[in-house]
């Protein structure tokens, strides 16, 4: 029986340090480095599918990359039986534009706390001061909700 497991296109270094340094014991070795870079693997983000394709389209698309075979082609949007469940993923980019805004978010909010503990000198008036405070103060709640699953940002 055939066993899937879903992994990452290119594989991850963490992948390819797997398979660099997977022990041979026997059998075919490339066997055994992909099997080191399969368990090695990150967990697939939870979401869910996108739509589903046949194992004609599915194989077009592993073997063209994808790029090519998209236009045109039918993707159910249902389950169907034999068919391939089609996921979307998260450009690596992404996930470190968000590791930036924790630190971002981290240093705004250290800079709120300093200027609620010190004298009102950071800008010409009171009132002025006053509404800089809030705008932070504003600007730190909707980063926090976000990463806290909310929707704003």
């Amino acid at each position: 029986m055939t066993v899937w497991h879903l992994v990452p296109i290119p594989p991850t270094d963490d992948m390819l340090r797997a398979g660099a340094t997977s022990p041979y014991v026997g059998g075919h070795p490339i066997a055994h480095m992909y099997n080191a870079m399969v368990l090695a693997a990150p967990e697939p983000p939870n979401q869910d599918p996108v739509g589903y394709v046949n194992d004609s389209f599915r194989d077009a698309l592993l073997k063209h990359k994808g790029s090519e075979y998209w236009h045109g082609q039918m993707v159910c949007g249902k389950p169907f039986r034999g068919g391939h469940p089609l996921y979307l993923h998260p450009v690596p980019e992404d996930a470190r534009v968000l590791e930036l805004l924790k630190d971002v978010t981290a240093s705004l909010a250290a800079a709120v706390s300093l200027l609620e503990r010190s004298p009102k000198v950071a800008a010409p008036s009171n009132k002025m001061f006053d509404i800089m405070l809030n705008d932070y103060r504003g600007s730190l709640e909707r980063a926090r909700a976000f990463f806290n699953g909310g929707t704003d940002a």
